[in-house]
């Protein structure tokens, strides 16, 4: 069942930002991610700020919690933990309709 991975956050430091980016692609492609969103100017409809949105869409949870858990990814997350606040990552399933 495919899973989504939502990054949600404000940006402190674009240049910083676009740096992790660009690092993060190959292991995106290495864990199969699919990006099916990168927004930096979301229109906030309800609650507060984080106007930085990314959806990646993962063939499993497996996979999805590989990327996450990638050793090589650490150094990424303080890159992006110091270029951005008031951040949210959320992992969820697809949704199955009731049969």
């Amino acid at each position: 069942m495919s899973v989504y991975m939502i990054f949600r956050f404000d940006v402190t430091d674009l240049d910083k930002l676009r740096g992790y980016g660009a690092a993060v692609q190959p292991l995106l492609k290495r864990h199969q991610a699919e990006i099916l969103v990168i927004d930096l100017e979301g229109k906030i409809l309800e609650g507060d700020s984080q106007l930085f949105t990314v959806v990646l869409k993962f063939a499993s949870e497996d996979l999805a919690m590989a990327f996450y858990d990638d050793p090589d990814y650490v150094p990424l997350k303080l890159v992006r933990a110091e270029a951005t606040d008031n951040t949210s990552v959320i992992l969820c399933k697809s949704f199955v309709p009731p049969l």
